[in-house]
């Protein structure tokens, strides 16, 4: 009586934007799971199964939301990136220590899921656009970071090569990583080697 016939039989059908809503949420855990296991296991070791039993969805699920795995992978790495406590801080302009503290607090947080994905580029050419991204960031962070002393150098680009390879995320991993070296010598050797290279481009 008077009742909508979409809704006999009791069932009330999903709205455009509560389809919208969930499949948004799926695409979302997928996702999160994704992230989790790049703490676990290389790229190529993370199966579409591990992240469906995750994420809980079925495999097919994840293949309808991305197409592939790599396109996954892809977009799990830039999810991640895009995270806030991935963020890198933006030093004061001009303060080597400051932007040497930023940069390397960035990479405490995210160089070893970032080491994993370096690795595997050539692999996996899905990561090589969000990579690239992250290359372009970083010079760009570089820019700001020190834009007094890039102004103030009669060598602004050959200055800029110099401090962007002093600040990359392998100056970190050489001596976090394999000269096992504290964060606060890490800090202290980067910003020492900066020190150095910004009093011969005055």
């Amino acid at each position: 009586m008077g009742g909508n016939q979409s809704e006999v039989g009791g069932k009330r059908p999903y709205t455009a934007t509560a389809q919208t809503e969930i499949k948004a949420q799926s695409r979302q855990h997928i996702l999160e799971a994704t992230v989790a296991l790049y703490d676990e296991a290389w790229l190529d070791q993370i199966t579409l199964q591990q992240v469906a039993q995750r994420a809980g969805v079925t495999a097919k699920t994840i293949l309808r939301h991305f197409g592939s795995k790599e396109n996954l992978l892809a977009a799990a790495n830039e999810a991640a990136r895009a995270r806030p406590d991935m963020q890198r801080a933006e030093p004061q302009p001009g303060s080597a220590a400051a932007a040497v503290a930023c940069v390397v607090a960035h990479y405490e947080v995210m160089g070893r899921a970032l080491w994993r994905s370096l690795v595997q580029e050539e692999r996996y050419p899905a990561l090589q656009p969000v990579l690239a991204d992250g290359r372009l960031f970083h010079e760009t962070w570089v820019r700001r970071a020190f834009a007094p002393q890039l102004a103030q150098s009669t060598r602004p680009e050959w200055l800029l090569n110099q401090l962007y390879t002093l600040t990359d995320f392998f100056t970190w991993k050489l001596l976090r990583l394999e000269r096992d070296l504290s964060q606060p010598e890490t800090e202290a050797v980067m910003l020492e080697m900066i020190t150095a290279v910004l009093k011969t481009n005055r």
